[in-house]
C-alpha cells in the first residue's frame, strides 16, 4: 500500500508500491496532486519519476492568474489587490523590461535581489510587499511557472502599531472648529476647484463623519445617510449605522452616532444621489489623494495643525474611547476589527486602565525606602 501524505513539505510516498518495492517517505519535488498522481503512475510501470518540466508563463500572466487565486481561493478584497498586488506586479515589470526579462522562468536570486534592493519603502509597507511577493513566488513554483523560488529575507519591522491620534487636548477641537471656516478662509480661493473646495459643507460633513465613526476612508466615502436609523435611547436622540460589508476586511460594524456628531452629516450636500461624498466612479485611492491635495493643506492652514490625514481621525476615535476606560473589546467591535488581537496591536498602549496602574506602579517605586536600595559603587 502506498501511502500519500501532504504537508508544507512536497509531496512524498511511503510504503510499498505495486512493485513490491518499499519507499521510505520518497520526495516527488512537487506540492501539486495531480502531478503528485502523475507520478506515481509512472513508478508503477517503472517509468522514471520526474517531474515534468516547466511551464512557460510571462511575468504580466502570472500576476494576472495570482490574482485570480487570491479572489477564488483566499476570498481577497479588490482593494487589497490593488494597493498590495499592483504596485508589486508594476515595480517587477518595470525592473524586468530594463533587464530584458518577459519570462517567470528567467526570474532567479539575482533578479529579485537587485530588484527588492532597489525598493524605498517605509518598513511596514515593505513587509507587506515582501509578504505579498513570497506568496506570488510560491504560487509560481507550485504552477511550475519556476523551478526554483529566490530566497527572501524577513524584513526588518517596528513593533507594535504606528498609531498617530490627535491630541485630544488641543488638537482634536481645533481641527473640527476649523472645518466650519473653509468659506471664508483666505487660501480658499487660491486652491485648485475639486469636489472638496467646490462645496465646503460637503468637506465638513465628511470630516465629522470620519471623526464620529472612525471608519476608514474607503468605507466613509461608501457612506449612505438613508442607512442611518434614528432611535430615541433614555430620552436622547441617537442615529444608528450598520455597515454589512467594510471595503479593507469584508466584515461588518454596527456604529451609534449622537445627534450633535449627525447633524452636519446628514444636512451636507450630497455628490451623488446615492453616496454624500464620492461620485461612485473614481478609484478610491485617486480620491484619497484628492482629499490630500485640497482639504487637507487648507484645514492645516486653518486650524495650525499639522500632519493631517483620513486616518488619523480613526486612530482618535479609537483613542478618545480608551481615554474614556471604554473596555478595548467594545472599540474593537466599534472600529469593525475581525480580531481583537489587531485592536490590541494598535491601542493597547492607549488603555486609560493600564496607564493608571502603570504610573501607580512606578509612584510606588519611588517611595521605597532609600535605604533599602542598592548603591552603584
Amino acid at each position: 500500500m502506498v501511502e500519500l501524505r501532504k504537508c508544507a513539505c512536497p509531496l512524498a510516498i511511503n510504503g510499498v508500491d505495486r512493485r513490491g518495492k518499499y519507499r521510505n517517505h520518497e520526495a516527488l519535488g512537487t506540492r501539486e496532486l495531480d502531478i503528485a498522481g502523475e507520478l506515481l503512475r509512472k513508478i508503477d510501470l517503472g517509468e522514471p519519476s520526474t517531474p515534468p518540466a516547466p511551464v512557460r508563463v510571462s511575468i504580466v500572466d502570472a500576476f494576472e492568474r495570482f490574482k485570480l487565486i487570491l479572489t477564488g481561493q483566499k476570498q481577497v478584497q479588490p482593494q487589497s489587490i490593488r494597493h498590495n498586488v499592483d504596485p508589486l506586479q508594476k515595480s517587477m515589470l518595470a525592473s524586468a523590461k530594463h533587464k530584458g526579462i518577459e519570462w517567470m522562468d528567467q526570474v532567479d536570486q539575482g533578479f529579485v535581489d537587485q530588484w527588492v534592493g532597489t525598493w524605498t519603502l517605509a518598513s511596514s509597507t515593505r513587509a507587506m510587499r515582501m509578504s505579498t511577493l513570497s506568496q506570488f513566488l510560491t504560487v509560481a513554483l507550485t504552477r511550475r511557472w519556476v523551478q526554483q523560488v529566490p530566497e527572501l529575507m524577513k524584513p526588518k519591522t517596528h513593533q507594535g502599531g504606528t498609531t498617530r491620534p490627535f491630541d485630544l487636548e488641543h488638537e482634536d477641537a481645533k481641527i473640527l472648529a476649523a472645518a466650519w471656516k473653509w468659506e471664508t478662509a483666505a487660501p480658499y480661493a487660491r486652491m485648485k476647484p475639486s469636489p472638496w473646495m467646490k462645496m465646503p459643507r460637503m468637506a465638513t460633513g465628511f470630516l465629522y463623519l470620519l471623526r464620529a465613526t472612525g471608519m476608514r476612508f474607503s468605507d466613509a466615502m461608501r457612506f449612505d445617510p438613508r442607512a442611518l436609523v434614528k432611535r430615541n435611547v433614555r430620552g436622547r436622540e441617537v442615529y444608528c449605522y450598520y455597515e454589512p460589508h467594510q471595503v479593507k476586511t469584508g466584515a461588518s460594524v454596527f456604529i451609534p452616532l449622537s445627534a450633535e456628531m449627525a447633524a452636519p452629516i446628514v444636512n451636507a450636500p450630497r455628490l451623488t444621489e446615492r453616496y454624500p461624498f464620492w461620485d461612485g466612479v473614481t478609484p478610491t485611492n485617486a480620491w484619497n489623494a484628492r482629499f490630500g491635495r485640497c482639504v487637507t493643506p487648507l484645514l492645516e492652514t486653518v486650524s495650525g495643525v499639522a500632519n493631517i490625514h483620513p486616518h488619523r481621525f480613526r486612530d482618535t476615535f479609537a483613542c478618545d474611547l480608551l481615554d474614556r476606560n471604554i473596555s478595548i473589546r467594545t472599540v474593537s467591535r466599534l472600529l469593525g476589527h475581525k480580531s481583537i488581537a489587531t485592536t490590541i496591536k494598535y491601542y493597547e498602549h492607549w488603555v486609560r486602565g493600564d496607564q493608571d496602574r502603570l504610573v501607580d506602579t512606578l509612584m510606588d517605586a519611588w517611595d521605597v525606602d532609600k535605604s533599602k536600595v542598592v548603591k552603584m559603587r
